[in-house]
């Protein structure tokens, strides 16, 4: 297990209460106090802090429902909703898809996340 978090390890915002223990973060969260949003949607006004979120929101104006439930006809755009889907009704994964529409029979979504799984108890001595 990754335990706590060093105090001199974590990076502090100037301007409010944030905390990240990584760089990258910080820089992120600095470009919204500043207003500085470098990543822009081709399509529609959008912009955004990162190129991940940037790739998430070009999602939105797909007609592709890349992830699928294998038990019923819940479909998405995005990983984090199917996960969430299946979770709730115990349901499984079907095959996902490229952002084209084609099979991809190699991505497997990990509904539990191999830190972040269903919380062993914990043993009593």
């Amino acid at each position: 297990s990754r335990g706590h978090i060093k105090p001199e390890r974590l990076l502090t915002c100037p301007k409010c209460p944030f905390v990240t223990e990584y760089k990258h973060h910080l820089e992120y969260h600095l470009r919204n106090h500043f207003g500085s949003k470098p990543f822009k949607c081709d399509k529609c006004s959008y912009s955004c802090v990162n190129k991940s979120m940037l790739n998430s929101h070009l999602k939105s104006h797909s007609n592709i429902y890349q992830f699928r439930c294998a038990d019923c006809i819940y479909a998405t755009k995005y990983c984090h909703s199917l996960k969430l889907h299946l979770r709730k009704y115990s349901h499984n994964p079907a095959m996902v898809l490229n952002p084209d529409g084609s099979p991809n029979p190699l991505p497997i979504v990990d509904v539990y996340g191999t830190r972040r799984g269903p919380k062993r108890p914990k043993k009593t001595e």
